[in-house]
């Protein structure tokens, strides 16, 4: 009978016209009415802040746009771009522009890439 009553409550919560949702982290039961523009939500039970877009904790979206800022600081003016398709790094060291990711096998030519 409990585990009934737990199935009827997650389908009350993810009918789109009670307008609920729960909390992020799995360990945690709170539910919450979303805001018009959900973006980030504090969650007063477990007291974290979640990015409600990509389902995670906020602080790993935080330190994701810092390594960001890091990396391209880093490597500055090297001949590196990421992948149109999977964002793996690609690194442009001699012969022509036909390029092919060795991550997920995109081929594409460089000069459509960079000029758009």
């Amino acid at each position: 009978m409990a585990r009934l009553a737990t199935i009827a409550y997650q389908i009350h919560i993810r009918e789109p016209k009670n307008n609920l949702a729960q909390c992020v982290d799995i360990n945690c039961k709170q539910v919450y009415r979303p805001s018009e523009n959900p973006s980030i939500y504090f969650c007063d039970q477990c007291m974290k802040e979640y990015c409600i877009g990509c389902q995670v904790e906020y602080q790993a979206v935080k330190q994701k746009e810092q390594d960001a800022v890091l990396l391209k600081r880093n490597l500055g003016d090297l001949p590196y771009m990421h992948c149109p398709k999977c964002q793996t790094f690609i690194e442009k060291y001699a012969g022509c522009n036909a390029m092919k990711c060795t991550q997920c096998n995109l081929a594409f030519l460089l000069e459509l890439y960079v000029n758009g």
